[in-house]
Formats: C-alpha cells, structure tokens, sequence
C-alpha cells in the first residue's frame, strides 16, 4: 500500500493550502461528499470538508519538525466510514513548477487505432532538487471522451476513433501539477487531428554535405501514403521542397548547401483525405564528401552514401548509378556536356554571331571591321550559382576595331576627299573610302553612310 502524506513548506501564511501526495489525494477523493475529523486534533490545520483539501489554521509551527502522524475519519452516508492515516511534512518552499518540453503539441491519431494505443507523448521536467517537489501528475482538459494521459506522458486512446470527423483538429489543455508546497503547475496546448494515414517514422538523414543530401525514411504504420512531400527549411525559409511516390523510401536531392547546423527535415504522409507530417527533424550540414569505388564517365566521380551493412557505395535508384559531375556535366552519369547555346550579339565592335559551343570552350570569329583576319573570342563557361552554362562578356582588347573608329576613319576620307577634289591625293581618297567600306559589309547597314557616299560623289564628279 502507498504511504499517504501531507506536506507545508515552513513560513506558510495563515490560510495556506496544504499538499496532498498522490496516494493521499487519491484516497480523498474517493470520499467525496463525506464529513472529516482529524485524529489526533491538531490546532494549526485542519480538514475542509466542502472543499475536500487540508488548510493550515495558524502559522507552521518551525521548520526542520519531524514527520508527525495524524488520521482523517471520512463519516460517509449509510453509516460508512473511512479513515486514512498519512504523515506530516514541513518541507522547503517550491520554487520550480514543473516545464514541458515544447511550447505545444500536436499529434495524429489514425482512426484505425485501437483502444489503448498510444497517439503521442509529452515531456515534461522538473527541475526542483527536491524530489518530492519535483513529482508531478498530469491533467487532460477540454470536452472530449476519447483520449486520456498517462503518468508517463502518453496519450491514449480511450473510445474508437472512428467516428470523428477526418483532419478535423480538437484542441485541449494539458496541465503539469507537481507535490510539492506550494502546488504549482504549467500548462500547454495540445491539439490532436484524426487521420486516414499515420507519419512517416524513422526518418533519417544519410548524407547531407554541401553538394548533395540523401533522406531516408519508413513507412507509415497506419494507411498508405499516395505521395510524400519532402521539405527541408533553414532558418524558418523553405530552401528545397519535393514530392515522390509514397512507395519510396528514399530520395537524392542535389542542392549547393552552406555547412551550417540549423537544417530541418520534414515529411508529410499524403492520401486522397488529407495530409499528415512528421516532427521536424533537425540536422547538420559537412563540407566533407564521401569517397568510395564506382562506375562513372570522365565528367565526375561517384556519388557515395552510406549502404547496406554500414558499407560506403555508390547511389543508385531507379535512373542507375549516380555521379557528382564536374563543372559543366551533367546526367546520372556525367556523360553530357553542357554547351552555350548560338548567340546574334551587337555590340561596339559591331553583330556578331557566336556559334555553339561546350563549356570551358573559346568561341574564335572574325572582327566585323577587320582587314587582316583578326579575330576576336568568347569563353563559355560553367555559373555553380545558376547551374548552366553561360556566355562570358567579351574582353576589351584591341584586336578589332570599333565601328565608332571606323566611322571616324571614314569621315576623315571624306572631309579630305572634299577638300582635294582636284588633286591626286584626293581621288586616291575616295577610291580608299569606297574598297574600305565594299571590305566591311556591315557598314552596309550603317545609317550615315549614305550621307557620306553623296558627299564623296558630288566631290568627284564636280
């Protein structure tokens, strides 16, 4: 049988409600309605028999008194009588009421559960270094008849499920109360929502380093999963989110992740009725890649996770083994090579039309406005940011000519021309003007040169 006690903290004020330990409590309880004597009668605390608690009448008499015995005689109707003995503690004043481990809680009850099953659990502590102050029991709150709390934390299912309206959320208070003097409590909000299919369990994060990440998860144990929706978030911000079949298992995602410790993995369990997801699975994120043997082309090496028997291998799913590709590659197996696509650019040294070509490559045409040959050049190149390749800006070099010089060029002909009409040097000009603009065919195009080639013939032909 359980020892029954009552406990004061010293210095307790006149008036000052007295603590029942959990036996106790229970015994009182049981004896409602009934009118109580104490034995022996003691004069500094007495028994309320409206309000079923212990009172003290006076003020506690000094700390450090030894347990005292007493007994409460429970005069019943129908002539029935119970008494309980219990001790008399003077204890420490609590100072810690008893703290829940998260500010809410939110569990998912299928309805297929059975009487008894467990739909989640809360945590609760108490820090208090008195071990009487620091025992606590806990109180389900709110208009509800099918769930109930054990000691333990455990929320239990208590009448069938299947009644409740799917995905429609009932919100409860749950109370932490602890033992010690004075009693003091906390609570929280719990909410629980019925559903078709239960979380997905044991997820867990395989690899998860700067260039990929590997998630793993079970199957739920209630319910088929249509799909599951596969979110990572960083700081609150949703940074990768994906849903697959809800017959896989396992899932490959390639994003350039900072090392970093405050990721968080969910999943979410979906059916034709509704959605269900899991906790938030916190994790961390290493610079470090794994190394292992396998099969890829010249454009990367494999993509390693950690396999069955705890043994480091390559990835493979459903599209065959998986690589980490060089800059540039791409495919399972990095055997495409990225290329920029064919590009009409005009700029100052005129348009230009730079062809195809693969990554890390230089694109090599000639100037618009060259005599010689000259040519000018572009590299293609990989963006890690963007993820494809990417035309770099061309350098400013000297190698072709500008058309704005070209133009300068022309007019000094031309002015020239203007001015010597009647002497050698000044046909020889003109002749220079016209091979110069029949070399450059996108002079053609240049909306000053009609101006100029009047200017030139009326000089010639004066």
């Amino acid at each position: 049988m359980h020892v029954c006690e009552l406990r004061i903290h010293d210095g307790a004020p006149v008036g000052s409600k007295m603590t029942m330990n959990e036996a106790l409590e229970q015994q009182v309880r049981k004896s409602k309605n009934c009118f109580g004597q104490l034995e022996p009668d003691i004069d500094w605390f007495d028994f309320d028999t409206t309000r079923s608690i212990f009172v003290t009448r006076s003020i506690v008499p000094f700390a450090g008194l030894e347990s005292d015995k007493a007994t409460l005689h429970l005069m019943c109707p129908s002539n029935q009588m119970n008494s309980v003995s219990f001790t008399i503690q003077i204890t420490r004043k609590n100072r810690h009421p008893p703290q829940f481990s998260l500010e809410e809680y939110h569990f998912y009850a299928p309805v297929s559960l059975p009487i008894g099953a467990e739909v989640g659990r809360v945590v609760v502590v108490d820090h208090d270094p008195v071990v009487y102050n620091s025992q606590y029991q806990l109180v389900l709150l709110g208009k509800q008849k099918q769930f109930s709390v054990e000691k333990n934390g455990s929320v239990i299912v208590k009448a069938p499920l299947n009644g409740l309206p799917l995905y429609r959320s009932t919100r409860l208070r749950l109370l932490a109360i602890d033992f010690g003097s004075p009693q003091l409590f906390s609570s929280v909000n719990l909410t629980i929502t019925p559903v078709t299919v239960s979380e997905m369990k044991e997820i867990r994060v395989n690899v998860a380093n700067s260039k990929y990440q590997i998630y793993e998860w079970d199957g739920p144990d209630y319910g088929i999963a249509d799909r599951v929706r596969i979110t990572v978030q960083r700081q609150g911000n949703v940074i990768y989110e994906k849903e697959v079949d809800g017959h896989q298992n396992i899932h490959m995602a390639q994003m350039p992740l900072q090392s970093a410790s405050d990721y968080t993995l969910r999943l979410t369990a979906i059916d034709v009725d509704g959605e269900t997801p899991s906790d938030e699975h916190r994790f961390s994120v290493l610079h470090r890649v794994l190394q292992c043997d396998g099969v890829c082309s010249g454009g990367g090496l494999p993509m390693c996770y950690n396999g069955k028997f705890h043994r480091v291998e390559q990835y493979n799913d459903d599209d065959g083994l998986h690589c980490l590709c060089f800059d540039g590659y791409s495919s399972a197996q990095c055997e495409h090579k990225e290329s920029c696509k064919a590009e009409h650019a005009v700029d100052v040294y005129g348009e230009i039309d730079w062809p195809r070509i693969s990554v890390n490559e230089t694109a090599s045409v000639l100037c618009p406005f060259g005599s010689d040959g000259e040519r000018i050049q572009r590299i293609c190149r990989w963006d890690r940011k963007q993820q494809l390749a990417i035309w770099e800006a061309v350098a400013d070099h000297d190698v072709c000519r500008k058309q704005s010089s070209v133009l300068v060029h022309l007019g000094v002909l031309a002015n020239y021309a203007e001015k010597s009409a009647n002497s050698v040097s000044g046909v020889e000009a003109v002749q220079r003007f016209i091979s110069t603009m029949l070399s450059y065919q996108h002079l053609l195009q240049m909306s000053l040169l009609p101006t100029l080639i009047l200017r030139l013939l009326s000089t010639l032909f004066k």
